[in-house]
């Protein structure tokens, strides 16, 4: 699921339109004035020379101090911001404006508390700003406190119902209670009131292919384009147009490599539109990739975008808006899709016991994921599994968790003769089964037609629709949900009765 973006610069924006306006209740002085106004339009150097220069004159001067604290936040530097602004709060410790602000760059540190005190403060001293109450919901949400969160969320909305950015977080607060409709709703309201408002698009999407709507769910996919995290997908060739069915198309991987794994198998589609196809991705898919079909030339994500001849650019997954896929025809491809090099197969002969019921296991993804706290497990959590006669555990976990192994001698472990994904696919193939939590190995697994369970939070990633069970990415894969956020238990008893009836000879 895309998470809420907290301090965007669209915020910071709005934050200081309001400053300006403030301040010129209060001040002639046209210097401040002028910074604010070249602060505002984006043009940070000018503005900070300004307040630098106000400082040699007045080093107490506290709006100075503040808007050149903002200067630096905005830039990255929070470890310089920090002074100036708390040195303006001493200076003019009843300004509600001054610990509105203080706040997200306390938040963007990670001093949640320091934050919410900030916002408590600010509101004590005006209650009748929404911006205040807004972001004190954010201070929940970032807690996982949802209800607190639309609480105040909805005290803003009272106060400014024109409030687009409140609108998109109480979206992504009832998103996260798997409240997908009312998600649905308020994330309309927000792009309604604010029909560029680029990260209320991107969670609309997410939450309408979470409900299962895939052709408005597409649509809204493309804003993502328009993110600033997504700039690396523009090679400067135009977005396929016109006629094209002698012309050459780059196919860019984007995101993770479970996103190429999933959604390679568009590939074949691609080929039939058009002369030759070049797709892009992350090297180690390159072996795994290199005989599928749809693909003439398959390159290296690293190689530079200017140096790769084609007519069009296609973002990898913004195919299915391109092919306008619908919930109908969604999945066209024979399963499995993939399939381990022979060569990566025959890798693991003899390491796999054949006389046993194998499975692997994953249960942690990579820790900078934005959602891994929520998306992975403990191993401990999984032992309730381990005491099932007549099955033999393979880890397939890559990574810091892997620690957790040491505890689990039991567990084989092989990870270390594995180099890239052609590998996995081969010790894949030998496997009965994956328990896995929502990873790219997770994404191997169905994508080659293994026999997949896979672990998923209270509120999961957009690709697996709240109300599936058996995925229609996926027919090999089974979907274990948590019942309540954080709480794996109900899953894993599933899990652990689908292996129990499996080693019975009943599956």
């Amino acid at each position: 699921m895309a998470k809420n973006k907290k301090n965007s610069s669209r915020e910071r924006i709005l934050a200081i339109s309001k400053l300006q306006r403030d301040y010129k209740e209060r001040s002639q002085s046209p210097d401040i004035n002028t910074a604010l106004q070249l602060h505002q339009a984006g043009r940070l150097e000018e503005a900070k020379n300004i307040y630098l220069e106000i400082l040699k004159n007045d080093a107490d001067n506290a709006d100075a101090l503040h808007f050149l604290g903002l200067y630096y936040h905005q830039t990255g530097d929070n470890a310089s911001a920090i002074p100036f602004i708390s040195r303006s709060i001493e200076l003019k410790p009843e300004n509600p404006s001054f610990y509105l602000n203080f706040g997200p760059l306390l938040f963007s540190e990670g001093k949640f508390d320091e934050a919410e005190a900030c916002y408590r403060k600010a509101i004590s001293l005006n209650s009748e700003n929404p911006a205040a109450w807004n972001n004190l919901g954010n201070i929940y949400e970032e807690k996982e406190d949802f209800s607190k969160a639309l609480e105040f969320y909805a005290k803003a909305i009272s106060l400014s119902p024109s409030f687009a950015d409140a609108y998109n977080n109480t979206g992504a607060s009832y998103q996260k209670l798997n409240e997908i409709e009312k998600a649905v709703s308020a994330y309309r309201k927000a792009v309604s009131l604010a029909p560029s408002f680029v990260q209320a698009h991107w969670n609309l999407a997410n939450a309408l292919l979470l409900n299962g709507d895939f052709s408005e769910g597409w649509l809204e996919f493309e804003w993502r384009l328009k993110k600033p995290e997504f700039k690396y997908l523009t090679s400067g060739k135009p977005l396929p147009s016109g006629n094209f069915s002698n012309a050459t198309v780059l196919i860019i991987s984007e995101q993770g490599i479970g996103d190429a794994i999933h959604f390679i198998r568009f590939m074949p589609l691609i080929k039939k539109l058009f002369g030759k196809t070049i797709f892009r991705c992350p090297a180690p898919l390159l072996k795994l990739a290199g005989n599928f079909p749809g693909i003439d030339l398959l390159l290296s994500s690293e190689t530079p975008l200017h140096e790769i001849n084609c007519d069009f650019q296609l973002p990898l997954l913004s195919i299915p808006f391109f092919l306008k896929l619908s919930s109908e025809n969604f999945c066209p491809l024979p399963f499995p899709y993939l399939q381990a090099p022979d060569e990566a197969v025959k890798k693991w002969d003899g390491l796999i016991n054949k006389n046993t019921f194998n499975a692997g296991l994953v249960w942690a993804g990579s820790p900078t994921h934005k959602n891994d706290r929520n998306r992975s497990i403990r191993l401990d959590e999984l032992s309730l599994l381990f005491n099932i006669p007549g099955i033999t555990y393979y880890s397939l976990q890559i990574g810091p968790a892997s620690s957790q192994l040491s505890s689990y001698p039991q567990i084989k472990d092989h990870t270390g003769e594995i180099k890239d994904f052609a590998d996995s696919a081969g010790l894949l193939s030998h496997l009965d089964m994956l328990i896995s939590v929502d990873t790219a190995t997770a994404h191997l697994a169905g994508a080659t037609g293994v026999k997949t369970c896979l672990l998923l939070p209270y509120a999961p990633d957009w690709r697996w629709p709240i109300n599936e069970s058996q995925s229609a990415w996926y027919p090999s894969m089974k979907l274990f949900r948590q019942q309540r956020p954080k709480n794996w238990q109900v899953p894993l008893n599933n899990i652990l009765n689908d292996l129990k009836f499996c080693i019975s000879g009943n599956l």
